[in-house]
């Protein structure tokens, strides 16, 4: 029994899966887990353990566990680089309301703490130079 649907949307329907990285080098590409559009700084964090204070910040991790959940308040966004949509991180995110995109190859060598990213967590898309011109292939 539940009390309601937490996603009414299809997650595969949404993405194609392909590797956008591929046609673009500055845009990575995930699973979406919980959509929304957000702009602001990456931190990466590789423990959560060291004392991390986030104020608004995107985390960007490897990979994460129940330890993690506390940072979840006070950061704006969620990308981790190992997941899927049925992960701990991702479940505890989507009830939170906390944009998250997992399953991004590479992220923690791409991405730098500090830089300002923006995350289309609806599509599973990373844009690491967001206020560059960018030509759309369709």
């Amino acid at each position: 029994v539940t009390y309601g649907i937490v996603n009414n949307q299809n997650i595969c329907e949404k993405n194609d899966f392909t590797n956008v990285s591929k046609q673009e080098k500055h845009i990575l590409k995930g699973i979406s887990c919980c959509p929304s559009i957000v702009k602001g700084k990456a931190k990466v964090i590789l423990s959560p353990k060291n004392n991390v204070e986030l104020n608004g910040e995107i985390i960007v991790a490897e990979r994460t566990d129940p330890g993690w959940v506390p940072l979840y308040p006070s950061a704006s966004g969620l990308l981790i680089e190992r997941g899927s949509v049925l992960s701990h991180s991702a479940i505890v995110a989507r009830e939170l309301g906390l944009p998250t995109i997992v399953g991004i190859k590479n992220l923690t060598k791409l991405v730098k703490d500090g830089q300002i990213i923006k995350m289309d967590a609806g599509k599973g898309i990373v844009y690491l130079h967001p206020d560059k011109k960018t030509k759309k292939k369709e």
